[in-house]
């Protein structure tokens, strides 16, 4: 089909679109020049001008723009290649300018502005190293002060450190994945251990749930020996009572599944309770304390001879003196 070019000179005009939505178009197009597609059948287009009727039987017709080299589109209704609006998010009559993307982009979103960045740069307009990298972002590409890839495992982010009297810059990984922790995430973190170098991943430690999780160095982060075991516990997982204290018996509720126990059976809480052995009557242990030693398990306390009772705190029959601090034998037979 024939396409015939008319040239108007346009001041401030406004014309119709298809739907018969009046479109500015003094910021698009150059007011020297539209070209209008016309049908072959015609001498000279029928454009619908600001005040102006369209006839109904007359089919309806399109302008088409000769658009300035920031806009595109049929009505230069869009940001052309490496342009983007201005103000961001505004409206279509409002300006194009070029995409700012620290020249490390070619092209950007029309609309928000968004760079695509390239050369291992991101944020919107290319001013930062992307995720997982670290560097100058407007350093020259392929120099050693150009975003560099991070020395830390995958998943990690790592940032740049400066000391206000250091020269030098020391890179320190964030967000270290599996648990691990460290300037290069190397070792594990608080309540695990492992060996990340080795290969070894990193798991809870194992303390029998007798340690503050909110307290620092709970457990060894190689070995995973428990340091710092609460509530009368010791051993490398907390799990032994202290001299002198027992086992928590967790209370049983038959109607509670969470604390019934099967019959015959024992349930235990954590931590252990002191067994409040009497000194009196209860053999020490080792050791400057002298502590009452006891079973830690049923609490019974280590009593001395003619002592008797769960905390050795009264004779047994046939003795007396408990309350002297002495245990003195009677004979009964004489």
């Amino acid at each position: 089909m024939p396409t015939h070019f008319l040239h108007f000179r346009i001041p401030d005009f406004v014309f119709c679109n298809n739907l018969g939505e009046e479109t500015a178009l003094q910021p698009y197009v150059d007011k020297e020049k539209v070209i209008f597609t016309c049908p072959a059948n015609t001498s000279q287009c029928d454009v619908c001008l600001k005040d102006a009727f369209r006839r109904p039987q007359e089919e309806i017709r399109r302008e088409i723009c000769q658009c300035p080299s920031q806009f595109q589109g049929s009505s230069c209704e869009e940001c052309a290649v490496g342009y983007r609006r201005e103000p961001v998010g505004g409206p279509k009559t409002s300006m194009c300018v070029p995409c700012t993307c620290n020249n490390r982009a070619k092209t950007c979103h029309p609309e928000t502005g968004e760079c695509d960045c390239q050369f291992n740069t991101g944020g919107l307009f290319c001013d930062r190293c992307k995720d997982g990298f670290y560097g100058d972002p407007k350093a020259e590409p392929g120099t050693p002060e150009a975003c560099q890839p991070c020395p830390c495992p995958s998943g990690a982010k790592c940032v740049q450190t400066k000391l206000p009297l250091d020269k030098t810059t020391s890179v320190v990984c964030i967000d270290c994945p599996d648990n691990r922790t460290g300037i290069r995430c190397e070792r594990c973190g608080e309540n695990f251990y492992g060996n990340p170098v080795a290969g070894i991943p990193c798991r809870p430690c194992e303390c029998s749930g007798n340690t503050d999780l909110r307290a620092v160095g709970n457990c060894d982060h190689v070995t995973g020996e428990c340091k710092k075991c609460l509530f009368g516990t010791s051993g490398p997982h907390c799990e032994r009572c202290l001299a002198g204290y027992r086992r928590n018996i967790k209370a049983t509720n038959l109607t509670d599944p969470e604390f019934s126990v099967t019959p015959g059976e024992t349930a235990y809480a954590r931590g252990c309770q002191p067994c409040h052995c009497d000194p009196r009557g209860t053999l020490a242990v080792s050791g400057t304390e002298l502590i009452g030693a006891c079973d830690q398990e049923t609490g019974q306390c280590t009593c001395k001879s003619g002592v008797t009772g769960l905390r050795c705190d009264r004779c047994r029959p046939g003795f007396f003196g408990f309350e002297s601090g002495r245990v003195i034998l009677i004979n009964l037979c004489l």
